[in-house]
């Protein structure tokens, strides 16, 4: 009797669900360990606890991976936490493409921010906390 009151338990552990959009922990830790896969975090834990206070970041930023893959194929990609010292409200997350030649990528950069995923389906507050540039 004891075994099948915990696998009752067990099911009703909140899991990934697309309907409900409730996550484990782990399931949070292994997306944003994803990102050290595809860009350099520039200053780890700053970023982490900004984009586990922050909802849409870390979706946001996977789902804009791909777009920035195809427009700067062999680039490096660098995260980075960016703090306003009076504001907390100002702080954001900076995406910079590094090692690019500026003067001709700053065309590519251009049409990249005209994607509507960049302008994308998350809310408003997305545009002002993650930032896309060439380093």
């Amino acid at each position: 009797m004891h075994q099948n009151f915990s696998q009752r338990i067990e099911m009703q552990i909140p899991h990934e669900n697309t309907y409900t959009e409730v996550t484990t922990m782990s399931s949070y830790d292994d997306n944003f360990d994803k990102l050290s896969k595809d860009y350099t975090l520039e200053n780890y834990d700053k970023i982490k606890n900004f984009i586990k206070n922050n909802d849409e970041i870390l979706d946001y930023i996977i789902e804009i991976t791909p777009l920035l893959d195809n427009y700067f194929p062999n680039y490096q990609k660098v995260i980075e936490f960016c703090e306003d010292p009076e504001f907390s409200d100002l702080d954001f997350i900076m995406i910079y493409i590094k090692g690019s030649i500026f003067d001709e990528d700053y065309e590519i950069l251009t049409k990249f921010k005209k994607e509507p995923l960049y302008k994308s389906k998350f809310s408003r507050n997305i545009n002002g906390s993650v930032c896309v540039e060439l380093w």
